[in-house]
């Protein structure tokens, strides 16, 4: 009996074929994107050449801030660039035409703008950086390196002064790790994607604007809940601030406190699904 819902035979076919089709659409951007490192880097050290006569390439703190806007400007732009154009009559006749199912073309999506672009880039510009240290000598050492030995000295340090309270080191280990900002990246991801496929023009603008809003709402709402739940105790008895352990004081604050990856990971859990369920009823209800 055909599967009209899911057929991993059809998948694996239809999503090559997406991949190859996001590889021409976005290709040749992401490795413009990745390689800007070493560009500004010459362009920098030929500047640097000309203005004092000795060659001084962009050090650590430059290219690390140049990596995380390059990687922003690449998670933002790639599903408008590769998916952008199914919102059009003639393109979106096309893309509804294709053989596959709505779910095999949802996974398919997903997996490219969440998964196959942050990955591809984060390959991309640590190749870059480190050839780019490699080269030119002025630069220093590679970012990741630079970022693992930095962490490795920070949690050394912060575990061997008995004044830091353990929950503060173990929160800081915690949020050192690189994985655990995956489902964020995932989520900046999937809001651009829904964005790409729900405007059919200013793309990034409309999502940026709808992001800011949905901000304020969230903020205007559950505001006011964290501040009573959490300071309630600080207007009966203002002394409570004055508490060695101010934790205790306020259960509610030193819960977060206490659970930080928690409570990241279950509030980007809960967008990161509502944002896959309104591109999936998105991508159901296209119609051309």
């Amino acid at each position: 009996m055909k599967n009209d819902v899911f057929s991993l035979k059809r998948f694996s076919r239809y999503f090559v074929t997406d991949l190859r089709a996001a590889i021409s659409n976005y290709g040749i951007s992401l490795l413009v994107l990745a390689s800007m490192i070493l560009t500004i880097d010459l362009f920098s050290g030929a500047f640097s050449s000309l203005i004092s006569g000795s060659w001084s390439g962009i050090g650590l703190g430059v290219r690390s801030t140049l990596m995380f806007i390059f990687f922003l400007a690449a998670i933002i732009s790639a599903p408008s660039k590769i998916y952008g154009h199914i919102t059009g009559r003639k393109e979106g006749t096309a893309f509804l035409m294709l053989p596959a199912s709505t779910l095999e073309k949802f996974i398919s999506m997903v997996l490219i703008c969440a998964a196959v672009v942050p990955l591809a880039y984060f390959v991309l510009t640590a190749a870059v950086d480190f050839l780019t240290c490699l080269i030119d000598p002025t630069c220093g050492v590679a970012v990741i390196s630079e970022f693992s030995i930095f962490r490795d000295k920070l949690l050394t340090a912060l575990q061997s002064d008995q004044e830091v309270p353990m929950a503060l080191a173990a929160a800081i280990d915690s949020l050192s790790s690189p994985l655990l900002y995956a489902d964020d990246i995932a989520s900046l991801a999937l809001a651009f994607l829904l964005g790409a496929i729900l405007f059919r023009k200013s793309k990034i603008a409309k999502t940026i604007g709808c992001m800011i809003l949905i901000s304020m709402a969230v903020s205007m709402i559950f505001t006011p809940i964290i501040m009573l739940s959490t300071f309630g105790q600080m207007i009966k008895d203002p002394t409570v601030i004055m508490s060695e352990n101010l934790a205790d004081t306020l259960p509610f604050l030193g819960w977060i406190f206490k659970h930080p990856v928690l409570v990241d990971t279950v509030s980007d859990t809960i967008w990161n699904v509502a944002l896959l369920f309104l591109i999936w009823l998105r991508l159901k209800k296209m119609k051309h």
